[in-house]
């Protein structure tokens, strides 16, 4: 349990800077595309500064839904809840069936780490400290 904790850890942490990132984009694409439209009028219609702040605009949100819920479900992995691990048995069957919806370039190393992780969870739900 205390392994799957810390790879939970490990992802929050991936998950945060991915967070930034998009904060990042949201602000700095603005940012770019006032700059450029104050110079000329032909880099204002350069489109990659409007389409960072609009990538990152859509992507905030749910990102940060699931960072939240990322960190309940750690914490609940720490405190012995079955139901953080349900849900996290969930999201790692997701994952792992999501790494072959593009069958001409499965990435095995994805693979066999979330087959690891769904290992981990199945020994956590027959551990009594989850029960």
């Amino acid at each position: 349990g205390t392994f799957l904790g810390v790879l939970n850890i490990i992802g929050l942490v991936l998950l945060g800077l991915m967070t930034s990132f998009l904060i990042i984009m949201l602000v700095g694409g603005g940012a770019a595309l006032t700059q450029m439209a104050e110079q000329s009028a032909e880099m204002a219609a350069f489109p990659m500064a409007s389409m960072l702040t609009t990538m990152g605009a859509v992507l905030i949100v749910p990102v940060l839904a699931i960072f939240v819920l990322m960190i309940f479900i750690t914490m609940g992995i720490f405190k012995g809840q079955k139901w953080s691990i349900i849900v996290s048995i969930i999201f790692t069957v997701l994952g792992f069936l999501s790494n072959f919806t593009s069958m001409e370039m499965i990435q095995w190393g994805s693979v066999i780490m979330t087959g690891f992780v769904l290992y981990l969870e199945i020994m956590c739900v027959k551990h009594p400290f989850y029960n």
